[in-house]
């Protein structure tokens, strides 16, 4: 886990989580509760938003969440340094903290139209073609990694490392950033929570105007 205050105006934190490890759950939650948010960003769409609180927030029983192949190689790979929650334990108990104290929470990520529409303007059929022939050959060899941290970053740049990939993921991200910008103009305390692997970019755009200070576990 990793997290960066983001000095404003306006202020914000923003923590990065990897994806589906539990031994990220309570660092996330230590600096949710030290920072107070009054609104907690999800780096997610709304719908995804809406499906965690549906059938793991609200739910009395949790629904089995099934797993592309190189889904499930990522998991089972991540799973050498702990236990391993699917679809996403950081988010999931982010969700259940802020219902329990009473935090509104927002979906920050563009939703289900936005998002098809800029991956397919920014990704061609080669990059696609390519980005799939990355994550089947990361699939079958996982990068070596030495924490969760590394390996969700080793994951994402051998996926992602394309030219057209990277533009995608700076265009999602300058939708993040404004949606949790937002907020926090309205006067608002946001924390921006995401996956570990986006951090850079985020904390990129999100500095681009203002400095940060940076804390990191």
């Amino acid at each position: 886990m990793i997290a960066a205050r983001v000095r404003g105006p306006p202020e914000l934190l923003l923590v990065g989580v990897v994806r589906g490890v539990v031994a990220e759950v309570a660092p996330m939650l230590d600096e949710l509760r030290r920072y107070h948010p009054t609104r907690l960003a999800i780096a997610i769409g709304p719908e995804e938003l809406a499906s965690y609180t549906e059938q793991f927030v609200n739910a009395s029983t949790e629904p089995v969440a099934p797993l592309l192949p190189t889904e499930t190689a990522e998991v089972l790979a991540l799973a050498k340094f702990g236990e391993v929650r699917v679809p996403h334990a950081p988010f999931i108990a982010a969700l259940g903290w802020a219902n329990d104290a009473g935090v509104p929470v927002a979906a920050a990520d563009p939703d289900e139209e936005e998002y098809s529409n800029l991956f397919a303007e920014r990704i061609g059929y080669w990059e696609l073609v390519r980005r799939t022939v990355r994550e089947r050959g990361a699939a079958r060899s996982p990068p070596e990694a030495a924490s969760p941290d590394e390996f969700a970053l080793r994951w994402a740049g051998r996926v992602g490392r394309g030219r057209a990939s990277r533009r995608f993921e700076s265009a999602r991200s300058e939708r993040t950033v404004a949606a949790a910008r937002a907020f926090a103009l309205r006067g608002e305390r946001v924390a921006l929570l995401a996956d570990r692997e986006r951090i850079p970019e985020l904390e990129r755009q999100l500095s681009a105007e203002t400095p940060s200070a940076r804390r990191g576990s």
